[in-house]
């Protein structure tokens, strides 16, 4: 984790050293720096696949993992909750581990293609969608 947050850091101190040696604005910078987070060359969260420390881990704890990465949101799916009942807490960590993937997207993904096939269910865990 530590390697990764340090490859993070160097990336944004060169930039940062590229604009105060040709003493560019400030706001250029930031407005650079979040196109960058945006687009996901700067990322704000670590993604599973980084740590590559927990593809070595039993299937048993990456069950555990992702049931604690995706209970949460997959519980709250109105579609699962039939009649009122709530899905078994066990159903719901194996359809995390299973069936659910993390993906980072910017501004430019479409989410709705107008005469494309749907072959994924999208939840939005962390809504940042403008317009």
């Amino acid at each position: 984790l530590r390697a990764v947050r340090n490859e993070k850091i160097h990336k944004e101190t060169v930039m940062r050293q590229f604009f105060t040696d040709r003493d560019l604005s400030t706001d250029l910078f930031l407005t650079i720096q979040e196109f960058c987070r945006q687009k996901g060359t700067i990322t704000q969260l670590l993604h599973e696949s980084q740590v590559a420390l927990l593809r070595e881990v039993p299937e048993s704890l990456q069950m555990r993992l992702h049931g604690e990465m995706y209970t949460g949101t997959l519980g709250a799916a109105v579609w699962l909750n039939v009649d009122g009942i709530e899905p078994a807490e066990d159903l719901l960590v194996r359809i995390c581990h299973l069936a659910i993937t993390e993906r980072h997207v910017g501004p430019q993904f479409e989410i709705f293609g107008k005469g494309n096939d749907s072959n994924e269910v999208l939840i939005i865990g962390n809504d940042n969608t403008r317009d």
